[in-house]
C-alpha cells in the first residue's frame, strides 16, 4: 500500500510506521490501549527487540473479497434464469488467514481496505461482529470492494466465474 493512503488518520500513520521500518514484531492494540502501553513502558515502536514479553500478534496484510455463489437446483438453460441458491461469503485469502488464526485462538491485526458499498458492509460487519480488530480494515468511498461470482453447475463444478478487483489492481 502507498504510504499516502496510509496516512490518512492516525491509525494509519502507525501502520506506516511499523511497516515502512519492517518492524512488525509488536503487539497491536486501539489507540487508546497503546497510549496506556507506552505510558507504562510495553511498547517500544523504534526498538523492535523490546517486543512485549517477546511476544507479537500476527500482522495480516491483504484483501477482503465478498464471494458469491450461485449454484442452480436444475440444469441450467442458456440466455435464462434458471432457479437455484445465491450464498454471499467472507472471502479472500488474506481474511480467510486471518479469521482462521482467531479460530485457533490467535489475535490476529488486519490490515486491509474496502470500498463504502453493500459489499463493504457485508464484510465489515462480519468482521466486527466476530469481536476482531477493525482499525486495520480501511473504507474507501473511490474504490469498490472486491467481488468474486462464482456460478457452478447442478453438480456443484464451477461453470464460471467473474471478478470485480478493482481495489486489489489499484493498491497492491
Amino acid at each position: 500500500m502507498e504510504s499516502s493512503i496510509l496516512a490518512q488518520d492516525e491509525r494509519w500513520r502507525h501502520v506506516e510506521h511499523i511497516v515502512s521500518h519492517g518492524k512488525l514484531c509488536f503487539q497491536w492494540r486501539t489507540g487508546e490501549e497503546r497510549k496506556e502501553e507506552s505510558a507504562r513502558g510495553r511498547l517500544y515502536p523504534g526498538n523492535c527487540s523490546s517486543a512485549v514479553d517477546g511476544i507479537s500478534d500476527p500482522v495480516i496484510i491483504g484483501a477482503m473479497i465478498m464471494d458469491i455463489h450461485a449454484t442452480p437446483s436444475i440444469p441450467a438453460q442458456p440466455r435464462t434464469t434458471t432457479p437455484g441458491m445465491v450464498h454471499y461469503i467472507s472471502g479472500g485469502v488474506a481474511r480467510n488467514i486471518a479469521e482462521c488464526m482467531t479460530k485457533l485462538g490467535n489475535k490476529p491485526f488486519m490490515i486491509s481496505m474496502i470500498g463504502d458499498d453493500m459489499a463493504g458492509n457485508f464484510l465489515f460487519g462480519y468482521w466486527k461482529s466476530a469481536g476482531l480488530a477493525i482499525e486495520g480494515i480501511q473504507r474507501r468511498q473511490d474504490v469498490g470492494t472486491p467481488v468474486v461470482c462464482n456460478v457452478f453447475d447442478a453438480n456443484g463444478e464451477l461453470a464460471a466465474a467473474v471478478a470485480s478487483v478493482e481495489a486489489i489492481v489499484r493498491f497492491n
